[in-house]
């Protein structure tokens, strides 16, 4: 999370002690005086209950290191009610920086198991109930090559029903 994240909160809680001060200059009712107090207070509750729903839980997490810095490869777990399925993204991160991403998601279909196998850094596979299994080839300076393979009678990955 970057600071240009927290600037529309802070934003809003500047302001809204601003006039808590000018009330209380003013000497106005208890009542006007809490009114941007509490704006402050439920976008706060809004604000950080939209984010810890939309960032979702970490499924499955491994680490590769190579001995200069540690990649990081995490799968989380995202609820999205209009495909009625949660969608997994795949990072992998070297410290705090992206190196690649992707999401899976089924329509009405959620996998409940998750696997990673990482036996080189520039390959990997994440295995989705021992049944689907998605691979990425990578390197530095050049593209990412993700693919997904199944049972061929099992459900399509992505957004074809």
């Amino acid at each position: 999370m970057n600071i240009s994240d927290y600037l529309p909160l802070l934003f809003v809680f500047l302001i809204s002690i601003a006039g808590s001060f000018l009330g209380w200059k003013r000497r106005t009712s208890k009542w006007e005086f809490m009114g941007p107090a509490f704006i402050v207070v439920m976008f706060l509750i809004f604000w950080g209950g939209w984010r810890i729903w939309r960032n979702g839980k970490v499924v499955a997490e491994a680490e590769f290191n190579p001995g200069i810095a540690p990649f990081t490869l995490t799968v989380r777990e995202v609820p999205v009610p209009v495909t009625k399925s949660r969608h997994f993204i795949v990072t992998l991160r070297r410290g705090e920086y992206p190196v690649t991403s992707f999401r899976y998601f089924w329509i009405d279909y959620t996998p409940t198991k998750v696997k990673i196998n990482w036996p080189e850094l520039r390959n990997f596979t994440v295995t989705f109930d021992d049944t689907y299994v998605a691979s990425c080839n990578w390197s530095w300076g050049s593209q990412a090559v993700w693919t997904i393979a199944g049972p061929p009678n099992g459900k399509v990955a992505g957004e074809t029903p």
